[in-house]
C-alpha cells in the first residue's frame, strides 16, 4: 500500500483509533483528546510529543513536524496546516484557525489563552535564493505572547515575537517584534495603539448587571429553558439541573445546597470560601474552581469566551 493511500485512509479513522496508533507511537495524549475525520499528524519524533488534556484537532487538519507540545484545550480547526521539521509548543486554551497556516521549518511557540484567527500565516522561514549568493534568506523562531490575538488574514514574518496581550490586526504583515499590551496594523505592521488605554471601569452593580445580560442571552441562544427567580437562575440540561448565581459580596450564606442540582457561581470578588460541590467562574481572578468537565459547562465557557472574551484558567 503506498504512503498516499495509507494517508487517506488513516485520516478517515475514527477519533480512538488515532489516539491508540499515536500512543504506540511514544505520543503522551490527555484524557478527551478528539482527532476529527481528515486530521492527521505526522512527526519526527512522536515519544517528545504531548498533547494535553480535552484538545481538539478539527477536520481536515494536518500536522507535520519535528515535535509538538500542546497544553490543554488547544484547539487547532478545521483544515489548518502545520509544517517544516522542528517544535511547534501551544500552550494551554489557545485556538488555531480555521484555515491557518503555521511553518515550522524553525520552532513556533505560541502561549496561552492566544487566539490566531482564520487564514492567519506564521512563517518561520523566508528561502527561496541561493545562500551562497544571496543574504536575503532567513530562519529564525517566531514567538506569540500569552493573551495575544491574531486578526484574520495576518502574516507573521520569520523572527518576530509578538509580545502577551497584543493585538495584530486583520490583514497586517507583520515584520519586526511588537511589545506587550500593543495594537498593531498595516503593511508593514505598526503600533496604532496600547490596549491598557481602552481598560473600562464597571461597578460591581455595572459587572451584576452585566453577567445578567450574558447569561439572558446564553439561555436565548441555545434555546434553554429557564426559571427565574431574584439571582437564581435554574435551568435543565441533558437531564441534569444548574442553578447559576451571580455574587457580588462575601457573604455567600445565601447559597442554599440542594443535592438534586448542580451549583454553579459567578463571582465578581477576589476570593471566597468555597465548598467542593460549587462550581465557581471567578470574573476578578479569571479561573474556574471545581471545575467538571460536563457538556453545559463546556458550552457556557466556549459561549462566554467566543462572544465576551472571558479566559479562566482552571482547577478541577
Amino acid at each position: 500500500m503506498s504512503r498516499k493511500i495509507f494517508k487517506r485512509i488513516f485520516a478517515s479513522f475514527p477519533s480512538s483509533l488515532k489516539v491508540k496508533y499515536y500512543k504506540r507511537k511514544g505520543m503522551k495524549i490527555g484524557s478527551g483528546t478528539k482527532f476529527d475525520i481528515g486530521s492527521i499528524i505526522k512527526l519526527n519524533n512522536y515519544k517528545k510529543s504531548r498533547i494535553g488534556k480535552y484538545c481538539l484537532l478539527d477536520e481536515n487538519v494536518e500536522i507535520i513536524a519535528g515535535d509538538i507540545t500542546f497544553g490543554d484545550e488547544v484547539y487547532i480547526l478545521r483544515k489548518s496546516m502545520i509544517f517544516g521539521e522542528s517544535s511547534l509548543n501551544v500552550g494551554d486554551y489557545s485556538k488555531i484557525g480555521p484555515h491557518a497556516y503555521i511553518d515550522v521549518r524553525d520552532d513556533v511557540s505560541i502561549g496561552k489563552h492566544v487566539a490566531i484567527s482564520v487564514g492567519v500565516i506564521v512563517n518561520s522561514h523566508a528561502l527561496w535564493h541561493s545562500m551562497f549568493e544571496y543574504d536575503i534568506s532567513k530562519f529564525e523562531s517566531v514567538r506569540i505572547g500569552d493573551c495575544a490575538w491574531v486578526g484574520a488574514g495576518a502574516i507573521l514574518l520569520p523572527g518576530v515575537k509578538i509580545g502577551e496581550h497584543s493585538i495584530v490586526g486583520a490583514g497586517a504583515v507583520v515584520t519586526r517584534d511588537t511589545p506587550p499590551y500593543s495594537i498593531v496594523a498595516g503593511i508593514p505592521a505598526r503600533v496604532i495603539g496600547d490596549v491598557r488605554e481602552r481598560k473600562t471601569k464597571r461597578s460591581l452593580e455595572e459587572k451584576r448587571e452585566f453577567l445578567v445580560k450574558v447569561l439572558k442571552r446564553f439561555f436565548g441562544e441555545y434555546g434553554i429553558d429557564v426559571v427565574h427567580k431574584k439571582e437564581r437562575y435554574t435551568v435543565e440540561y441533558q437531564n441534569n439541573i444548574y442553578e447559576i448565581l451571580i455574587i457580588a459580596e462575601r457573604n455567600i450564606d445565601k447559597i442554599k445546597k440542594d443535592k438534586n442540582k448542580n451549583i454553579i457561581v459567578f463571582s465578581l470578588i477576589d476570593d471566597m470560601d468555597i465548598e467542593r460541590d460549587l462550581v465557581v467562574f471567578n470574573f476578578n481572578t479569571n479561573k474556574i474552581i471545581n471545575w467538571r468537565h460536563e457538556p453545559f459547562l463546556i458550552k457556557l465557557k466556549d459561549f462566554l469566551l467566543a462572544n465576551y472574551g472571558f479566559h479562566f484558567d482552571i482547577q478541577s
